[in-house]
């Protein structure tokens, strides 16, 4: 009957202690995954509001990774984006990725085929090279890009075009010098609106 008692009694204590560990197990627990969550939310708010730093300015990236497809022909957006370190542009043609990337006019490409101005692409990477690029980088990164991708050889050469010639009036000039910081090397352009250039700050 002794024996019967006492092994009654250890199982009533185990009993009442894994009912008493279970709760505060749970709080535990419970906590753990709020300061987690927490200390994750944190994190990752910090990634996301922390700006990468800039390219060294001497330096010459071209793409680490970069996903060209055809845009579809149906597609109302349209531009040349940079977000931090990742590139984008979005439904433009051949013509319009030669002229972002060498700075020149339309009127400047000759002999070209007829699909230049036909087929748009999408174009999204990231550089080979730490920071964030500057507009003069994304231009050199694109030019090698068609270069290796596309097969683009170009060859310069100088021919008369027509140009219009700014030329100051009788009178003088009437022009006020601007009262901002100073000059930006890298536009800003209006979102939303199609054939626009613009940077995405995080």
């Amino acid at each position: 009957m002794l024996s019967a008692t006492r092994v009654h009694v250890r199982e009533t204590v185990r009993l009442r202690h894994t009912a008493e560990v279970r709760p505060a197990l749970r709080r535990t627990a419970v906590l753990f995954a709020v300061l987690l969550r927490g200390a994750f939310g944190a994190w990752a708010q910090d990634k996301v509001t922390q700006p990468f730093a800039p390219m060294a300015r001497d330096a010459d990236p071209e793409f680490e990774v970069a996903v060209i497809k055809p845009a579809d022909p149906n597609s109302h957006s349209q531009g040349f984006r940079l977000n931090g370190r990742r590139i984008s542009i979005e439904s433009n043609t051949m013509t319009s990725l030669i002229c972002f990337a060498y700075s020149i006019q339309k009127s400047q490409i000759v002999s070209a085929p007829q699909w230049f101005d036909d087929q748009t692409w999408n174009i999204d990477g990231v550089p080979d090279t730490v920071g964030a690029p500057n507009w003069h980088q994304y231009r050199r990164m694109l030019q090698k890009l068609l270069s290796t991708r596309f097969g683009l050889v170009l060859h310069r050469d100088k021919r008369e075009l027509p140009v219009y010639a700014i030329t100051v009036a009788k009178g003088g000039p009437k022009l006020e010098k601007s009262a901002s910081a100073g000059y930006s090397e890298r536009p800003v352009g209006t979102r939303g609106r199609p054939g626009t250039i613009h940077e995405v700050h995080q």
